[in-house]
């Protein structure tokens, strides 16, 4: 950020020269991906309070952010399509709540909904009366939840689950379901709307199954598909190894 400014400031010729040119950042340390496992999301899940759970089932089950879930409103909903879209988040962290931009141009998306998910929304609606904007997730008179009232609810829940993991783990875990059902890279961020295909490579690339294991499996596929006998060969008799 510092190089930038200064790079604006050269340009703009308030500065002769950035100071910073020829200065290579170091290497972002690795950092262990955070991913829940099946057991340890369900047992978050139903520890959330009835109000709340369909923010973590969002998440989970349709990869999105928390602005995201916070920003849902019923009309971004088909459930005719099976779908919703995500085209705004809600802002809490200055000022009054406001919905905003995404957070990037590749974060506007349609995410296909699973009919669990698509059942579990219905029930939510039914049960809780969408806030103000028609929002799904509000505060007992229909406002906006703040991310801080929303972070110590987590904290609560965690604790009751005896787990400990950040709210964006489950979209890890999302992200770990997909790959695992085959969903290439580029589907992966399409859907989960991240920057870009390397990103998400970078991110989740470890999760996708070594080629020699895709290989060695679709091979097999093919072997069992013609049938071929894999019974012992007998050998005739008197025949001998030829040369």
């Amino acid at each position: 950020m510092l190089t930038s400014l200064l790079s604006a400031a050269a340009r703009d010729r308030l500065i002769g020269t950035s100071p910073a040119v020829g200065i290579v950042l170091p290497r972002k340390p690795h950092v262990e991906l955070e991913l829940p496992g099946p057991e340890v999301v369900r047992a978050l899940l139903d520890s959330m309070p009835d109000a709340y759970r369909i923010a973590g089932q969002l998440a989970a089950f349709a990869g999105l952010r928390q602005g995201e879930v916070l920003g849902l409103t019923v009309d971004r909903i088909d459930f005719l399509r099976r779908s919703l879209r995500v085209d705004r988040q809600m802002l809490t962290t200055t000022g009054e709540p406001h919905f905003g931009p995404p957070k990037s141009d590749a974060s506007v998306r349609t995410v296909p909904l699973p009919d669990g998910l698509l059942a579990a929304l219905s029930k939510h609606i039914a049960a809780f009366t969408p806030g103000s904007d028609g929002l799904l997730v509000t505060y007992v008179d229909g406002r906006p939840v703040r991310r801080n009232r929303f972070g110590a609810m987590w904290r609560q829940s965690q604790a009751r689950a005896g787990v400990t993991f950040r709210f964006h783990g489950l979209r890890h875990y999302f992200a770990s379901t997909l790959i695992a059902g085959g969903c290439s890279i580029k589907e992966v961020q399409r859907v989960m709307g991240i920057a870009s295909a390397k990103v998400a490579l970078d991110t989740y690339g470890h999760l996708v199954p070594d080629s020699e294991d895709r290989t060695r499996g679709a091979a097999h596929a093919a072997w069992c598909a013609l049938g071929v006998s894999s019974a012992p060969l007998s050998k005739p008799k008197g025949a001998g190894h030829t040369a």
